[in-house]
């Protein structure tokens, strides 16, 4: 996925690499992965700190904003109790261009979420960043970029999407196993 033709054509044996980090809730930001996973070309390059750099940026402020009538809750008849339902959103990826002038380094930083069971609201942020000394590169091939971090992005959010679906059935399934053993204890109690 990540470690596609399509993205590590933008690599080159001038120090440039792609990094791939996520937020995890005990530590923070961490780095996953890098490609080409060589140390000789990240160097002293301090990827903790840039993962804590290109992760703390708000990249769903400048997400679309729902629409007003979307927002404000429904009408009601008069003397329903009914309360309107709340409003699903789920944050698009985002691109952004960032700097680091302690690392003397620049980066395309590519912000996906996936869906995860065991984290706060059900969703992990990942990014992805082409990290290279050069702004200039990236400026001039930030919509190529785009193009293809987009191609991995939607890979891995295809695969995470069925992956936390077939999760969220079992543990469906727990529970109604759970349910069922209850109520059986229940009325047992009861006669």
């Amino acid at each position: 996925m990540i470690g596609s033709p399509d993205v590590l054509a933008f690599t080159s044996e001038e120090g440039d690499f792609i990094l791939v980090a996520e937020f995890s809730e005990q530590v923070g930001p961490l780095p996953v992965r890098t490609i080409p996973d060589d140390p000789r070309v990240i160097g002293s390059f301090d990827l903790n700190h840039f993962s804590l750099r290109i992760m703390s940026v708000d990249y769903q402020a400048a997400g679309p904003q729902p629409h007003p009538q979307a927002a404000s809750p429904s009408p009601q008849p008069s003397g329903s109790s009914l309360q309107p339902l709340p409003h699903l959103t789920f944050s698009e990826d985002s691109r952004v261009v960032l700097g680091d002038s302690k690392e003397g380094a620049f980066a395309y930083v590519h912000h996906l979420t996936l869906y995860d069971l065991e984290a706060r609201g059900f969703v992990r942020p990942f990014c992805m960043a082409y990290v290279s000394a050069d702004e200039r590169k990236i400026m001039l091939q930030f919509q190529e970029m785009s193009l293809r971090f987009s191609r991995a992005s939607e890979s891995l959010k295809t695969g995470n999407r069925r992956a936390f679906a077939r999760e969220l059935q079992r543990k469906l399934r727990d529970l109604e196993y759970t349910r069922s053993i209850l109520q059986a204890a229940l009325q047992r109690d009861i006669q």
